[in-house]
């Protein structure tokens, strides 16, 4: 969300963590980002519930598009798939997950581009070997980084935690669940 609207001036967060055979672990979170351009974001998973869902929604004055991805990308590789065995393919999601632009006009649905995490890493590797500019610099790294460490220290405080235990093995604590 920092790409698309930019730098954020707070953070609020609610974090979950659920006890589990190998310790302590975040289970989900949703984090809300106050942009300096006055618009604001909210961004959260979870992985306890069993839901397989990516959404990103974009909600304006003259309309809204929802993008449902399942990261074709990800699903590929689990599958035994690599971007070398058919680059030309690789990386479109399926037409069911397409995304959905709403405005006065009407509703349009809009194919979803190729995804292509490979660039990154080439162009990570030109930036190694040539001495070039880097496809994410430092900055954008410590400004991602400075927002993840907000929202984990606003989880710390005034929180009054309690607990829901979700099966044998999933202890909850917080205020919410996925």
């Amino acid at each position: 969300m920092i790409y698309l609207l930019g730098p954020v001036t707070s953070v609020d967060a609610q974090l979950d963590m659920a006890k589990l055979p190998a310790g302590l672990t975040d289970v989900s979170f949703t984090i809300r980002l106050q942009h300096e351009n006055g618009a604001h974001s909210h961004v959260s998973a979870c992985k306890l519930n069993y839901i397989d869902d990516r959404e990103l929604r974009v909600l304006g004055s003259k309309g809204s598009y929802v993008s449902k991805t399942i990261d074709i990308q990800a699903q590929d590789i689990f599958a035994g798939k690599r971007p070398i065995d058919d680059l030309a393919g690789w990386g479109f999601e399926p037409e069911a997950n397409w995304s959905t632009l709403r405005n006065s006009s009407g509703t349009e649905v809009v194919p979803s581009e190729q995804e292509r995490y490979h660039d990154y890493y080439a162009a990570f590797a030109r930036s190694v070997r040539d001495g070039i500019a880097p496809p994410v610099s430092a900055e954008q790294g410590a400004m991602t980084l400075a927002v993840l460490d907000a929202a984990r220290r606003k989880r710390g405080r005034g929180a009054a935690d309690h607990s829901l235990t979700f099966g044998p093995q999933a202890q909850v604590q917080g205020k919410r669940t996925c």
